[in-house]
Formats: structure tokens, sequence, C-alpha cells
């Protein structure tokens, strides 16, 4: 059984399901997999389903710690999918992820999730148990990765022309020269953001 292929078979049909409910696509991020991935792996080690309570902290401390971006998120949960089931229906990595999606949107809390249109970005995690079962998470958030959104222009300090600068990771009103290393405020008429630099994926 290979997780990715689960993983990349529910990005896929979340998409479907948008398109057919007219919401835009939403675009994978790594962090948020990588956020997905280690809440769904927990949940298979210690072989309970949930979001909170269960020892790897609460959607938002997991966003902080993979540094998923600022603003509101989501989180749908599913599992476990057992072996017997997978062997039963001979089952594949892609009906999985096509299950799971129909099922989340079985239940309104997870559809609303699913087909909310502030959602632009999504991490999906599959793990597996020692038994075999597999538990599945998706994360969905703004796309607002502050942290690797850069820009060009001209820096107060070093006078350098058509610098990228990033915004400091606390102070998201503040800029930083990737060069001299200042930080200062970024005042609209002296910096623009180009298409290829807008936001680092």
């Amino acid at each position: 059984m290979d997780l990715r292929s689960i993983e990349r078979s529910i990005i896929a049909h979340t998409n479907l399901t948008r398109e057919r409910y007219g919401r835009p696509r939403v675009q994978p991020k790594r962090n948020m997999n990588r956020a997905a991935r280690f809440h769904s792996n927990h949940m298979a080690k210690v072989r309970r389903l949930g979001h909170n309570g269960i020892g790897d902290g609460t959607p938002a401390s997991r966003a902080r710690k993979y540094k998923c971006g600022k603003g509101n998120s989501a989180e749908n949960v599913q599992g476990p999918w057992s072996q017997g089931y997978f062997k039963y229906y001979k089952t594949t990595e892609e009906e999985i992820g096509k299950l799971a999606v129909e099922q989340w949107m079985n239940s309104p809390g997870h559809m609303r999730n699913i087909l909310n249109p502030s959602w632009t970005v999504l991490g999906v995690g599959a793990g597996k148990s020692r038994s075999g079962g597999v538990y599945l998470t998706q994360t969905f958030g703004p796309n607002r990765q502050m942290d690797d959104e850069l820009l060009v222009g001209l820096c107060r300090g070093c006078k350098s022309q058509h610098i990228r600068t990033r915004k400091t990771a606390h102070q998201i009103n503040l800029w930083r020269c990737l060069k001299c290393k200042e930080v200062f405020p970024t005042p609209a008429k002296d910096f623009r953001r180009p298409e290829k630099w807008s936001v680092l994926a």
C-alpha cells in the first residue's frame, strides 16, 4: 500500500469535487503536507482519531510547527481503513482517495471544509499503524506563506537596486534585505511583486 499515492488521489478528488461545486482548485503545499502526515502518523501510532487531545497538539500548533503560514485553517481526519477492507474489496490507492473524499462529503462539517471558497492551499497526509490501518488528514488554509514571500526594490541601507527582500517571521509589517540584512517598512511605491517571485512553494 503506497501512502503517497493515496495522498495524491485525495488531492485530485478534492479538486474534482470543488470544481463540481464551482469552487476554485486548491494547491498542495509542502509544509502543510508535512503537518498532515505528522498528524496521521501520530493517530496511527496511538490508534486514535481526533484533532486535539491525543498527544500531538492542536491543528494550530501543528501549523506553527511546520510553518504553514498565517490565518485561519481547517482540518479533516478519517480512519482507520483496515487491511481487511483492502484485501476483501481489492481496493487500489486511487479508489481509497476517491472513497475518502466521498465519505467526508457525506458529513456536513467536513463538506464545508472541502467546499470553503476561502481555502486556496491544501495539505494531505496518510499514516499506517502497526496493524496496517490507514489514517488520513486534510489540512486547508489560505495562501499566506508570509515568511516565504519575496519582493524586489530599493534597499534603504545598501542602496542596491532590485534586491530580494523577505518578510520577517514575527513582524509582518517589516521586511529584511537579504543582502545587508537591514529591516525596514515596505512602502508600496518602492516595491513591486513580480509574478515569478510572488510566493515560493
